[in-house]
């Protein structure tokens, strides 16, 4: 019988991937900000024409 508290090798491989897969969303969501506060800091973008259509990711929102 294992002793309470302590986790055999598939445990703690387990926790390994779970806690690499947090680092990873964590660095995503870090990278995500930091684009936005340097997309402010360059200033306003262009308006697009009127009458123009849109058509990238953004457009099927």
């Amino acid at each position: 019988m294992p002793r309470r508290g302590s986790a055999g090798p598939a445990e703690r491989l387990l926790f390994a991937v779970a806690a690499l897969a947090a680092e990873m969303g964590r660095e995503l969501i870090r990278e995500r900000t930091l684009d936005g506060v340097r997309a402010v800091a360059a200033g306003p973008r262009p308006s697009p024409p009127a009458g123009s259509t849109s058509s990238g990711p953004a457009a099927s929102r």
